[in-house]
């Protein structure tokens, strides 16, 4: 939805998480100043009706009813999320005002490398690649 990488909707906390994911690249033309005010649209105005419908399809299969979500009060909170080498850039964005907060390769693999007993094939298999990737 708006070419948004992750989002993450916690209706319980009207919250919305969104995490643009980069590897070897860097975030390019205010990407995620752009997603936020951009999803803040959505949610205030129902505009573009094709993200707005994704939405409301996303809240149905979780069994809830998006007319009584209240979204226009949502918080959207950005993650500015890299596994690969943070040249200066990505630091500069990292601590940008359109960035909450960031996440590393290390510092997420500080958090995945508990999880050995996961049943999780994908999981399994992207804590292999991460892992490797950083070595």
């Amino acid at each position: 939805m708006l070419n948004i990488d992750v989002l993450a909707i916690i209706p319980q906390y009207k919250l919305a998480i969104i995490i643009e994911d980069k590897t070897s690249t860097s975030e390019h033309g205010n990407q995620i100043k752009f997603y936020r005010e951009s999803l803040d649209g959505v949610f205030k105005n129902e505009k573009p009706w094709n993200a707005y419908n994704k939405l409301k399809n996303a809240f149905k299969l979780a069994n809830l009813n998006i007319e009584y979500a209240d979204i226009a009060n949502y918080h959207i909170h950005t993650v500015y999320f890299k596994t690969g080498y943070y040249f200066d850039y990505d630091w500069q964005v990292a601590h940008s005002g359109s960035v909450d907060n960031y996440l590393t390769g290390p510092m997420f693999w500080d958090i995945l490398k508990h999880f050995h007993d996961c049943e999780s094939d994908i999981l399994r298999g992207y804590c292999e690649h991460l892992k490797n990737q950083l070595d």
